[in-house]
């Protein structure tokens, strides 16, 4: 009886810890997923109108766009894009001391 009773037990818990492990799975790839999406946002809403709508920004050596040319500023618009797909606990931020952006200034900490 407790060699049966041993082998239920630890059959439901292998299937219990599976099914878990499944839902993991599947929640982080909608976050995977999410994340691409957001990419493919920013590209769509303001690089691509941002590139068409002005052919004279490549014979001006002065033009500068932040939404093409600033690394930062790229990943800081996809990760808003980001937080409108998936709202969770996850962030993500690039903090700099002495930053363009008041959003990028790094906090006492950070400057540690």
């Amino acid at each position: 009886m407790l060699l049966i009773g041993s082998i239920v037990v630890v059959a439901v818990v292998n299937a219990n810890f599976q099914r878990m492990a499944l839902e993991e799975a599947k929640a982080k790839a909608r976050l995977i997923q999410d994340r691409c999406l957001a990419i493919h946002a920013y590209f769509a809403r303001q690089l691509k109108p941002s590139l068409m709508s002005r052919p004279e920004m490549m014979s001006d050596p002065n033009y500068f766009d932040p939404r093409w040319m600033s690394s930062t500023y790229a990943i800081r618009e996809i990760h808003r894009y980001f937080r409108e797909l998936n709202p969770g606990q996850y962030y993500y931020r690039e903090p700099a001391v002495n930053a363009r952006s008041p959003e990028n200034e790094a906090d006492p900490f950070e400057k540690r």
